[in-house]
């Protein structure tokens, strides 16, 4: 694969946070034989706010669809859309998120089991949005959920903090396979097969 444009929208007040961003990657991708076609898939990272301010997520949203939609033009491909959207697979709001231009039309690959554990109490708020393009092999969440933040307390002398994990969150290992022209017929319909974890 080759990156051919990358974009992003900064987090701020108006995304609920500095943290609360999204980067856009565009790549092209050749098929597996010489001369094969190239297709484009779009991967977007996102980190949304929380469904306290539900406004400044759907804000966040909003923009990621509009420069999606730039950085698309006339040159459509797949696209996958994960992250950290602070939304349970159970919670109300997320059928508002749903219903979005930038995730209505996508569909949700299954994450089996949940993703992380704010307050002790076991959630599935990380998830992973793909197009019809794309067809799901496999889907787990790895292990690494914590029950606590996954740093110290914050030394006011040094403004730093000791740092146990990289996330309290597990993360979502899926394989994907990407449907072009002329792709091998009997390919798996399109829904999640668990696999199971090593260490597990």
């Amino acid at each position: 694969a080759k990156a051919r444009s990358v974009a992003s929208v900064p987090g701020g007040q108006a995304t609920g946070g500095d943290s609360k961003s999204a980067t856009i990657m565009e790549l092209e991708v050749n098929g597996p034989s010489p001369g094969g076609m190239t297709s484009r898939i779009y991967v977007v990272s996102i980190h949304t706010t929380w469904n306290g301010a539900s406004a400044e997520r759907l804000h966040h949203l909003s923009l990621l669809h509009d420069i999606l939609s730039t950085m698309q033009g006339n040159k459509r491909g797949a696209i996958i859309i994960a992250g950290d959207f602070n939304c349970d697979v159970k919670d109300r709001h997320m059928g508002v998120l749903l219903a979005t231009p930038c995730l209505a039309g996508l569909i949700r690959v299954p994450a089996i089991g949940p993703t992380c554990a704010p307050h002790g109490v076991l959630k599935t708020i990380d998830h992973i949005f793909i197009s019809g393009e794309l067809v799901v092999l496999e889907s787990a969440v790895e292990p690494g959920i914590t029950t606590g933040r996954p740093y110290g307390q914050l030394d006011d002398a040094t403004g730093q903090a000791s740092v146990f994990a990289a996330s309290d969150h597990g993360w979502i290992s899926t394989r994907l396979l990407l449907m072009t022209e002329g792709s091998p017929p009997g390919v798996p319909e399109q829904k999640a097969t668990p696999f199971k974890n090593k260490g597990k």
